[in-house]
């Protein structure tokens, strides 16, 4: 062999060693990515397994906030608590207490403030549009949709 060909043979050699380096980097990172990506997965269903009351909730505000949206300005969010002799009641704020109680905290058709504290579990609320109590109609506040 001669040393032109030679000298061509360890280039190339060299150039497909930093390809090579480049790929392998790129793939470890791909797994790196996978892997973390994984470990958040599997931080946020241990979340909601130990405290459903906080992932009710989250699923519960994105609901809320879609019924809130196609309320007419003569209209606020009204709550009422199927299988219960409870009256329907105007929505103000929800909450919850980890692991499992909700609480919805509202106005009663007087004005009077109403809390309602109830099991995760045990949840089956009817949202619904009542005439507002005020000039303008409440709106419960969302940072995020």
């Amino acid at each position: 062999m001669s040393a032109i060909t030679g000298s061509c043979l360890s280039s190339h050699a060299v150039r497909f060693s930093e390809l090579a380096w480049a790929n392998l980097e790129a793939t470890m990172e791909n797994i790196i990515g996978r892997i973390n990506s994984l470990s958040e997965e599997t931080v946020t269903i241990s979340q909601r397994k130990n405290n459903p009351a906080g992932f009710m909730h989250e699923r519960m505000m994105q609901m809320i906030a879609a019924h809130q949206d196609r309320l007419t300005d003569d209209f606020e969010l009204g709550l009422l608590v199927t299988g219960g002799s409870a009256p329907a009641f105007h929505l103000r704020n929800i909450s919850y207490s980890n692991p499992d109680i909700m609480v919805f905290i509202g106005k009663d058709a007087d004005g009077n403030l109403v809390q309602l504290m109830q099991h995760h579990s045990q949840m089956s609320v009817l949202l619904m549009a009542m005439p507002k109590l005020e000039e303008k109609a409440y709106r419960i506040g969302f940072t995020a949709k």
